[in-house]
């Protein structure tokens, strides 16, 4: 089964072990998009240690990550001393911050046992719900990291900036207005912007031929189904030229190719109301989308194979003959005696007269 959320639950419950319980561990945990996540609670200290790391951190750092970071997680930054060498992202959860209880005594008076009790289990409520905030905004890093570069496309056309992203290597194309992101090892998605719109195109990798098959048409419905929706987002699948938006920019990236093509969301300020963090969490999940109709279309087909095959079973089972009589002669070397023939025909008149009763 898929986990089809922003959220990784597994990150989520190591967070909220490590904030809740007395342990130390060190724990590396994997997601879509070859994406890696370790975690980090030695004994004896509060700091727990989050690292990420991903395909593109370079690019995604500069065309945005850097102001995401210092806008979402700007108290659990850490000195670059601190950061984890094997991994592109570290980030400190300082647990000492969280509210404590208070101890009681047995020298205490019965009412001001009563109080303290009362104020701990106060206490006790607010810790709770910092911890679950905590767990679910460190849960989402992913989405947050990795759509960085989207991110910071949305909010300047939310607030109806015009905005410049830079590139790694500033001289291909044109800087500004634009950015390529390698998020998985063979596969990019593509962020131009204009002054009222913004495109994100992805494009489509997949090895396996039955992969390829159900992508494709997929991807043909998906650009359809906008027809059915009242104020969708433009969404144009390119299975056959390569958009000519990022080709403009990036002349390099129309020399690439992918098995099923590019397919490009185009965007506008009135699709960012109230907020754009549902755009943004169904953009850099659309892979994993994907993936989660794959699941679900192949594991219908194989259930419906699955029934067939059981009725067909069934069938050849109610085809059977009758055995009326055990078999009252013997084959040998040289054939079946003529008594013995005799004696099947007569079994099988009776069974046809049976089945004609």
């Amino acid at each position: 089964m898929m986990y089809n959320n922003p959220s990784n639950p597994i990150i989520h419950q190591i967070l909220k072990s490590c904030l809740t319980k007395d342990i130390f561990m060190r724990e590396t945990a994997y997601d879509y998009d070859q994406s890696i996540f370790f975690i980090q609670k030695d004994e004896g200290q509060d700091l727990i240690k989050f690292s990420f790391s991903c395909n593109g951190s370079k690019q995604i750092l500069i065309n945005g990550g850097e102001e995401m970071l210092q806008a979402l997680y700007s108290d659990n930054l850490l000195p670059k001393d601190m950061h984890h060498p094997d991994y592109d992202v570290t980030l400190g959860i300082d647990g000492s911050k969280l509210p404590k209880t208070q101890k009681t005594s047995k020298k205490m008076d019965e009412d001001t046992l009563t109080k303290i009790k009362a104020q701990n289990e106060e206490i006790r409520k607010d810790r709770d719900r910092k911890v679950e905030e905590l767990c679910t905004k460190f849960a989402q890093f992913k989405r947050d990291f990795m759509g960085a570069p989207i991110r910071r496309a949305l909010l300047n056309l939310q607030k109806g900036i015009s905005y410049s992203i830079q590139l790694l290597s500033p001289g291909q194309g044109n800087p500004k207005d634009s950015c390529e992101i390698p998020y998985r090892a063979d596969e990019k998605y593509w962020v131009v912007a204009a002054r009222n719109e913004v495109t994100i195109s992805f494009a489509m990798q997949f090895d396996n031929p039955t992969d390829r098959a159900l992508a494709r048409i997929f991807l043909l419905e998906f650009s359809d189904s906008k027809r059915y929706v009242k104020n969708p987002p433009a969404i144009i699948y390119h299975d056959i030229k390569f958009p000519e938006n990022v080709s403009a920019i990036f002349p390099d990236a129309s020399k690439e190719k992918y098995s099923n093509g590019v397919i490009s969301f185009t965007l506008f300020d009135n699709h960012l109301k109230p907020s754009f963090d549902q755009p943004l969490t169904f953009l850099i999940g659309f892979r994993q989308y994907l993936h989660y109709h794959f699941h679900a279309i192949k594991a219908s087909l194989h259930s419906r194979m699955r029934k067939r095959v059981e009725t067909f079973q069934r069938v050849i089972a109610k085809a059977k003959r009758d055995q009326d009589a055990p078999k009252k002669y013997k084959d040998t070397i040289g054939g079946a005696q003529n008594e013995d023939l005799r004696e099947e025909r007569k079994q099988e008149e009776v069974f046809q007269f049976k089945q004609q009763r």
